[in-house]
């Protein structure tokens, strides 16, 4: 992943950090797919938006409750929105952002891991507390 990728996601991630549907309610996660070294677009996640049940995050996947919640991951939502423009294999880029505008951990959930697999993402470049890390989602 060239570096002025991860800048570029980073400048839009925070120029759009105060119209996420999240803004002052808790983190705000972006996630853009990349695919050939092009950002193609991105999603957030916003527990309240209305999706499908195959599109939401399952709690009892995870064994947390017994019921289903609406709400949207980035990962997922970045997908949707660029699905019709990916040809191959792609990769993600996640960016948290704190209310204090700080980048903090974005790791993929193992429920997102999961599905975006299963969808053709090769790897995720996340944000962390200090810095950027790489998850490798295809066999060494």
């Amino acid at each position: 992943m060239k570096a002025n990728l991860l800048r570029e996601a980073i400048r839009v991630a925070m120029s759009k950090r105060e119209s996420h549907p999240m803004h002052l309610r808790g983190y705000k996660l972006y996630s853009f797919v990349v695919e050939h070294n092009k950002l193609l677009g991105y999603g957030v996640n916003n527990r309240d938006s209305i999706v499908k049940i195959h599109y939401g995050y399952n709690k009892r996947a995870r064994g947390w409750a017994t019921d289903f919640v609406t709400a949207e991951h980035a990962e997922i939502s970045a997908w949707r929105k660029c699905r019709g423009l990916i040809e191959s294999s792609f990769e993600l880029i996640n960016i948290r952002i704190t209310d204090a505008g700080k980048i903090a951990m974005s790791c993929p959930c193992p429920c997102c891991r999961d599905w975006i697999v299963a969808n053709g993402c090769t790897g995720v470049h996340f944000t962390t507390g200090s810095g950027w890390a790489r998850m490798s989602l295809t066999s060494p």
